[in-house]
C-alpha cells in the first residue's frame, strides 16, 4: 500500500460568554491541531477571528473536500448548508464570543491505527475551557496536549467542545500586618483557602491607591521590603490570583512609615572616662550617676546625655551599652 501524506489547514472559531472588553485580551487566538496515522499527517486549526461573521466570509472561509487518501480530517458545520463545487465547506472563520458552549464536530478518516490528535494547550486562552470527546472518551484539552485512540472504523467523529472558562476571582488576602526593621518593613497576611490558588501579588501604591508598582510573590504569605527611605510612607496591599489568572481584589492598605530616629546630639558619644573607647565602664558611670550616686558633672551630661534630654538617665546608660557591643 502506498502512504501518501496530506497537510491540510481548516480553521474555526471559538469564544466565551464574557463581554468582548472583558476578552478583548485574547479576541483573534488559534489552537494548532495535528492528526498522525503511521506516517501520515494532516493539520488543523481553530481559531477565532474578530472580523468574522456566523456565515459564508469571503475571503476568510474556503473548501476543503473529503479525500479518499490516507488520513484526511475536516470539519463539519451542516447548518451553514454552503457548498462549492459540491464539497463542504470545511475552512471557518467565526467570531462567536458571547455563544457559548459551542460543539465542532472533526471527522477524521484513516486506514492505519492508532491514530494520535496533538494541540498546543498553551495557546488556549484561560478564558475559555476545550473537551474534546471521541471513541467514549473525554479529554481535556486545556491540561493535556495530546490523544491516542484505535479508531472504530474508518471514519471517526471527535467533538470539540468549547465552554466558558472560570472567571470567579480568589478572596482577597486578610490579616495584612507589618513590623519595621532595620532598613526593611517585614509583612505577613493570612493563607487563602481556594483551592485553584496560584499566588500572591504585593502592591505599591500611590495616595489615591493605584498600583505603582507590583511584585508577583508565587505562594509565599510573607515579604521583607527593603531598603526603605526614612519618613516615606509607603502604602501596600496584598492580592490574590488563581490558576486560571483571575485576580482578587486588594487587601485592606496598610501605610508603613519608617521615622528618621532622632540623632545624637553632638558630642554625645558615651566616652565618659575620655579613654578612647565606649565600655560597660563608661555606662556604670553614667548610671551611677543616674541613680544619685556619683555627682553628674556638665562634662558628663556632653558625653553622655545620648538622648538629648539635658539629664543622665538609665536609658543613656542602656544606650551606651548597646552602642558598646556594636547594638548601634
Amino acid at each position: 500500500m502506498t502512504t501518501i501524506k496530506t497537510a491540510k489547514t481548516i480553521t474555526i472559531a471559538m469564544a466565551t460568554l464574557l463581554t468582548a472588553a472583558a476578552y478583548s485580551h485574547a479576541a483573534d487566538w488559534n489552537l494548532p491541531i495535528t492528526i498522525t496515522s503511521g506516517t501520515s499527517r494532516t493539520g488543523a486549526v481553530l481559531g477565532i477571528h474578530s472580523n468574522a461573521t456566523n456565515s459564508f466570509d469571503a475571503g476568510l472561509d474556503t473548501p476543503t473536500p473529503f479525500s479518499e487518501e490516507t488520513l484526511c480530517a475536516y470539519f463539519n458545520h451542516p447548518e451553514w448548508n454552503i457548498t462549492t463545487a459540491g464539497t463542504p465547506l470545511t475552512t471557518f472563520h467565526r467570531d462567536i464570543r458571547g455563544t457559548l458552549p459551542q460543539t465542532f464536530s472533526l471527522s477524521i478518516k484513516s486506514a492505519v491505527t492508532p491514530t494520535t490528535i496533538t494541540w498546543n494547550n498553551t495557546t488556549i486562552p484561560t478564558t475559555v475551557k476545550a473537551n474534546l470527546t471521541t471513541n467514549g472518551q473525554t479529554i481535556n484539552m486545556t491540561t493535556t496536549g495530546t490523544y491516542t485512540f484505535t479508531p472504530a472504523s474508518q471514519l471517526t467523529i471527535a467533538e470539540i467542545e468549547i465552554t466558558a472558562g472560570d472567571s470567579t476571582p480568589p478572596s482577597p488576602p486578610t490579616n495584612l500586618q507589618y513590623n519595621i526593621k532595620g532598613t526593611s518593613i517585614y509583612l505577613s497576611w493570612d493563607t487563602n483557602t481556594e483551592s485553584d490558588l496560584q499566588g500572591y501579588k504585593l502592591h505599591l501604591l500611590d495616595s489615591s491607591g493605584n498600583t505603582t508598582r507590583s511584585v508577583d510573590l508565587k505562594k509565599v504569605t510573607n515579604y521583607n521590603l527593603m531598603n526603605v527611605i526614612n519618613d516615606q510612607p509607603y502604602n501596600l496591599a496584598v492580592s490574590a490570583y488563581d490558576t486560571t489568572g483571575n485576580e482578587s481584589t486588594k487587601s485592606t492598605i496598610i501605610t508603613a512609615i519608617k521615622v528618621t530616629p532622632p540623632t545624637t546630639p553632638a558630642g554625645a558619644d558615651g566616652d565618659i572616662d575620655k579613654d578612647g573607647s565606649i565600655t560597660i565602664t563608661d555606662a556604670i558611670k553614667v548610671l551611677r550617676m543616674a541613680l544619685n550616686l556619683d555627682i553628674t558633672t556638665a562634662d558628663a551630661i556632653t558625653h553622655g546625655d545620648m538622648d538629648s534630654d539635658g539629664k543622665l538617665t538609665v536609658r543613656d546608660a542602656l544606650q551606651i551599652i548597646r552602642k558598646s557591643v556594636g547594638l548601634i
